[in-house]
């Protein structure tokens, strides 16, 4: 089972859908209107935000395994303050800085999560 994460290569062909569906449901779900719940807890958010950035850098590790590390976090930092900056438009929506920063600690632990189960050794069986 681990084998498509050791070796990300030679399933790449399963990982990028994989991204590209994670993409489209992270933009539909903070690019559109916020509806209001009368009920909420405080910064919850944070933790969407934190859960949905290590989903998106972990996948987009996975498909785009030859990419510099580097430029992976960059380019998903930047998707997350693009979100934000596109969300001060959007009816019931805001830009913060708080989202931003749960945002860049989502991509740094999706990517730590793959580095962290690419090191396990595929045992024979």
């Amino acid at each position: 089972m681990l084998k498509f994460i050791v070796e990300p290569r030679n399933y790449e062909f399963f990982w990028r859908p994989l991204f590209c569906g994670i993409s489209i449901a992270l933009l539909s779900l903070t690019l559109s209107p916020k509806v209001v719940s009368p009920v909420s807890l405080n910064n919850i958010d944070k933790i969407y935000h934190l859960v949905a950035f290590a989903s998106f850098s972990g996948s987009f590790r996975l498909a785009f395994s030859s990419l510099k590390i580097f430029y992976l976090i960059t380019l998903s930092c930047l998707f997350g303050v693009m979100i934000e900056i596109v969300q001060h438009f959007i009816p019931n929506r805001s830009f913060s800085l708080a989202d931003i920063l749960a945002d860049v600690l989502g991509v740094l632990l999706g990517v730590l999560i793959v580095k962290y189960l690419s090191t396990y050794k595929i045992r024979d069986q």
